[in-house]
């Protein structure tokens, strides 16, 4: 018959196996909840990644003169996105079939505020006697006194002098809701709106293979789509 000693001794022994077990499991479900937490922490540093955007980061979303340069930039055909006249094309075919895609084979002008200060358009697009695209950009919604009329004017008076037929001019009113301008007449005008031009950009995404420039055109396409 086990001594009191060998008793006691036997009942200090379950004590402590009993306490290892217990250290064991706890450091179990430590280590399941850190785990777990590491888990849920990269699963979030891969949102804030995936939601990243230069345009919101910078505050550029909003800010009209970013927005005409970045546009300005897409219809180049010498910009350095390296893709002709993709961009413009694409921009045309939202006001019909009014100048043929062959126009658009040859090099053309891009004049903008920034290389004609006096311009009252944000943009202008022209090929002498073929075809020009004139752009208001009016993303914040504000029109100076008969500004549309005055626009139309300037737009006839540069298709003019470069001997371009009327029917290949193009007048853009480019707001957030494609509304007509109320500073003129809006007949001569094709309302496009932001959401619009977004979509229709969108369409050319997967044919981009410089990855820089897509990553570019998918912040500034998400940006302006909600505008």
């Amino acid at each position: 018959m086990p001594s009191k000693v060998q008793k006691m001794s036997a009942l200090l022994s379950k004590f402590r196996t009993l306490g290892q077990s217990k250290r064991e499991k706890k450091l179990t479900q430590m280590s399941a909840l850190l785990s777990s937490f590491s888990d849920i922490h990269q699963q979030s540093r891969q949102r804030q990644v995936a939601n990243f955007n230069l345009f919101s980061l910078l505050q550029l979303s909003k800010n009209e003169a970013t927005q005409t340069t970045v546009l300005g930039w897409l219809l180049d055909a010498e910009g350095s996105h390296g893709q002709g006249a993709l961009f413009l094309e694409q921009l045309v075919k939202l006001c019909g079939d009014s100048i043929p895609p062959e126009h658009f084979s040859q090099p053309y002008r891009l004049l903008c505020g920034a290389i004609a200060p006096q311009l009252r358009l944000d943009l202008v697009l022209y090929r002498p006697g073929e075809f020009l695209v004139a752009i208001d950009n009016n993303l914040l919604d504000r029109e100076g006194i008969n500004q549309a009329d005055l626009e139309i004017i300037e737009m006839r008076q540069l298709g003019s002098g470069q001997r371009i037929p009327k029917e290949r001019q193009i007048a853009i009113f480019l707001t957030p809701e494609g509304r007509a301008p109320v500073s003129g007449d809006p007949s001569p005008w094709h309302q496009i709106s932001y959401p619009q031009l977004a979509a229709a950009f969108d369409q050319l995404v997967p044919q981009l293979n410089d990855l820089k420039l897509k990553h570019i055109l998918v912040d500034w396409i998400e940006v302006v789509s909600r505008v």
